[in-house]
């Protein structure tokens, strides 16, 4: 697959336990490690890369003999090790480690490889957060329709409209003084 300077805004990649499995050759992975930063190289600048570590592997629970012979946690360590010292890791910008995010997960994982959903959302928002590192306004928070919409002093709406805080004050007075949780409704 081709692709073209400026076509995406993120690009996430990843490999290492599918190679593991299946090619069972570090030097191969080594190699396409080096054409694959000669392909990224030319998408410098247009792209922000992101490159994900695989998943801590719990030796303990994989489930056939092919992944217990070649996907063990210490195999797949070697991979990470592999990505480290390639210069791909010097050309993508962002890299996470998921053992952080699977840490304290090891019973939410069936097969030893993959985690509950939970993890994935945690991975999820590492990558929102890697991209907003870089791409700060690409989440705006507020707009110039927003700030005009009420007529308070806080442009930004961090603190509410103060009438209603002052309000929201006198019934809370109110309810602790008469001891009162529903004030008088209930």
């Amino acid at each position: 697959y081709h692709v073209t300077s400026g076509e995406y805004d993120i690009i996430l990649m990843g490999s290492a336990a599918w190679n593991a499995l299946h090619g069972r050759s570090l030097e191969k992975y080594s190699i396409s490690l080096r054409k694959l930063k000669e392909q990224l190289s030319r998408l410098v600048g247009s792209s922000y890369t992101i490159w994900m570590q695989p998943t801590t592997i719990l030796d303990g629970r994989l489930n056939t003999p092919e992944k217990q012979k070649y996907m063990t946690e210490s195999i797949i360590d070697q991979y990470r090790s592999a990505y480290k010292n390639s210069a791909l890791a010097k050309l993508v910008e962002f890299t996470i480690n998921p053992a952080y995010a699977t840490a304290t997960q090891e019973s939410s994982s069936v097969d030893g490889v993959h985690y509950s959903a939970k993890v994935s959302q945690v991975l999820s928002q590492m990558i929102s957060n890697a991209y907003l590192l870089k791409h700060p306004k690409a989440l705006s928070l507020t707009s110039k329709q927003d700030t005009t919409a009420w007529p308070t002093s806080d442009p930004n709406h961090t603190m509410g409209h103060p009438l209603h805080g002052l309000g929201l004050l006198f019934f809370s007075v109110i309810m602790i003084y008469f001891m009162d949780n529903f004030f008088g409704v209930g």
